[in-house]
């Protein structure tokens, strides 16, 4: 090799040992910074029927057969006015969802109806509550000083109470009208020419060959099928109409009966009022007769006496005559 060569090698040996020649290397992207995803929304439609506020306890208190106190009565009561309140909150709450049902797909109005049962349910079970606790302050305010104040605040709980089932039991008529009424829309256009009593066995709950006679003869399979369907629901919620009517009927009843017992009892409680008022104005007179009759008494005892006295005087006087004249002869 000439010397030239060699000299330019060492040299180039030489600078890559000072300034070593760095090979580029690939560049990894760095993964982008993760960004939390949101939580999961609920996208199932809001219920209609909002959570009342627990302004009322269902605690019952046990009557042990004495009269509530002043204060444990006033207590009772305001209790159960609070639970009037929430009762009509909860039927204004069943009005809602009646009105807004008619107009429902077969999905919705079952979800609407597993939302009515429960809120019927919890109706129900306030509305007994309610009456049980009327009860038990009936019973506990039969005598007593301040009877008169408490009979007036039963009575007047009573009322509200009583127009609130009334304004329940309008609602649930109302309701059972128009699934009438519904019904046997759907059932004419299915069948056109239905009785009224096919139409009255159908909303009973049955009619079932109806039906299955109309889609066998009829062009509109699908039609007459999900209008069956519908008319099934509205069944169910006829029998519920139903068995909310009778549950109201009797509450009417035992309100009645309680009515009935206060009623027995007030005029209990005037009777004996009445009896101790004649027992005293005979007492009375009774006292009377006894003071005129000591008067009475005492006066002839002081004229009895001073006649004794004038009788002995009459008597000294004579005896003293007589002897005084004795002695002179």
């Amino acid at each position: 090799m000439p010397a030239r060569d060699r000299l330019a090698a060492a040299r180039a040996q030489r600078a890559q040992m000072v300034h070593p020649t760095v090979q580029p290397t690939s560049q990894i992207p760095s993964p982008p910074p993760q960004i939390p995803s949101p939580p999961p929304q609920d996208l199932s439609p809001p219920s209609r029927i909002p959570s009342p506020e627990p302004t009322y306890t269902r605690e019952q208190p046990v009557n042990d057969g004495r009269q509530l106190t002043t204060t444990s009565f006033l207590e009772q009561a305001s209790s159960i006015q609070d639970g009037i309140k929430l009762l009509d909150e909860r039927i204004a709450q069943i009005s809602q969802v009646n009105r807004h049902r008619f107009n429902e797909t077969d999905a919705e109005a079952q979800a609407s109806n597993a939302e009515l049962d429960n809120l019927i349910n919890r109706t129900r079970d306030l509305a007994q509550d309610l009456k049980n606790k009327i009860q038990y302050l009936q019973v506990g305010t039969a005598t007593g000083d301040d009877a008169q104040m408490r009979q007036n605040r039963i009575s007047f709980i009573r009322v509200k109470f009583s127009e609130a089932l009334q304004n329940y039991q309008h609602i649930a008529q109302e309701g059972r009208s128009r699934l009438r009424d519904r019904v046997e829309r759907q059932v004419r256009i299915v069948k056109a020419d239905a009785t009224p009593e096919e139409i009255k066995m159908i909303v009973d709950g049955g009619g079932d060959q109806i039906f299955a006679q109309a889609m066998l003869s009829s062009t509109r399979y699908a039609e007459s099928k999900a209008i069956y369907g519908e008319v099934r629901i509205r069944q169910q919620e006829l029998q519920r109409m139903e068995s909310t009517l009778a549950e109201l009927t009797q509450l009417f009843s035992d309100m009645a009966a309680m009515v009935e017992q206060q009623d027995q009892a007030i005029t209990t409680t005037e009777n004996t009022a009445r009896e101790v008022e004649e027992d005293t104005r005979k007492g009375l007179e009774y006292t009377i007769e006894a003071v005129f009759h000591a008067r009475r008494y005492r006066r002839a005892r002081w004229i009895c006496c001073g006649l004794v006295v004038i009788c002995c005087l009459v008597l000294a006087i004579v005896l003293g005559v007589v002897f005084g004249t004795r002695a002179k002869k």
